[in-house]
């Protein structure tokens, strides 16, 4: 859990560097990841926009879960 502080900021350094309106994490709502992301995110930068695939109703609809989520990126 410790580790995603450093992702964050590292996720939000790249973000600026490239000039990105937007950052994005994929930790799921079982856990307390989403809130280390979103916390560390909205500190070092509330300007950028969060997406969060795992809470967009749209993405349901194209993924049924983590499995068809993982063969769609095996076959892309």
């Amino acid at each position: 859990s410790i580790a995603r502080y450093p992702i964050a900021k590292r996720a939000i350094e790249l973000a600026l560097q490239e000039g990105a309106v937007a950052v994005a994490h994929g930790a799921t709502g079982k856990g307390n990841d989403q809130v280390r992301f979103e916390l560390t995110f909205n500190s070092l930068a509330p300007h950028l926009q969060v997406i969060v695939p795992w809470r967009d109703p749209n993405f349901f609809t194209r993924f049924e879960g983590r499995e068809a989520l993982l063969e769609y990126a095996r076959q892309k």
